[in-house]
């Protein structure tokens, strides 16, 4: 454990624990009938470049069955580059308007990346201590078949106990973290219709991602209901 704690320090690293999604719906909201959505790349995180798009790739079939019909995602790339949009700008009004207008959508999915750790493997040599028993043999004499006679026969004294020490390669593994925030804005109004953000851990950063994301919608559900 030791070992393990100075490989984390080493690393620069922090295992962030998944809190439950914080949510929140516009009173009276249908989720699953948001209409036509767009499902944009969400920010990056600073520093983790691509991190947006696993996210917001991992968002998509978690929208889909909650209802939502999608607009294709390379689709809405093309449009952003076209227009020269930018992702943070479309939480304006105007912005928002201008791309739902060139998608022919209600409504627009974005978000940001707020925490991204990769999963890291490192290989250290650990020490194993290996104990091994060798017999050990004296000579001690024995009568012999004639009267008088005798001869020599080996025995089994003792063991001596041998001790050694071999350094073999261990692996250590972090488990991956992300959390990011998301809403979903009317892109006729601007109008927020539902916000939320979460966040997971798992054994790579794409299962990490669709953790967060099912538990995001799960969460919106519930609230949605209530």
């Amino acid at each position: 454990m030791r070992r393990a704690a100075a490989l984390l320090a080493a690393a620069g690293l922090s295992c962030a624990c998944a809190s439950a999604p914080v949510v929140a719906v516009k009173p009276g909201f249908d989720l699953s009938r948001a209409g036509r959505v767009a499902l944009l790349d969400f920010d990056d995180l600073q520093g983790q470049g691509g991190s947006g798009t696993a996210v917001s790739q991992a968002l998509e079939p978690y929208l889909l069955q909650a209802g939502y019909s999608l607009v294709e995602r390379s689709q809405v790339r093309r449009v952003l580059q076209e227009q020269a949009l930018g992702q943070s700008g479309l939480v304006a009004s105007e912005a928002a308007q201008t791309l739902g207008r060139l998608l022919a959508v209600d409504a627009l999915v974005l978000g940001t990346v707020t925490g991204f750790v990769p999963e890291v493997s490192q290989v250290y040599m650990q020490t194993v201590s290996k104990v091994s028993y060798n017999p050990v043999y004296e000579t001690v004499p024995v009568p012999g078949r004639k009267k008088g006679e005798t001869r020599t026969q080996k025995v089994l004294s003792h063991y001596d106990v041998v001790t050694t020490k071999d350094q073999v390669p261990a692996t250590f593994q972090t488990p991956a973290s992300v959390s990011f925030s998301a809403r979903l804005v009317d892109a006729a109004t601007g109008e927020l219709l539902w916000t939320g953000s979460s966040s997971s851990e798992g054994d790579t950063s794409a299962e990490a991602a669709n953790a967060a994301a099912k538990r995001l919608v799960g969460a919106l559900k519930k609230a949605a209901k209530s």
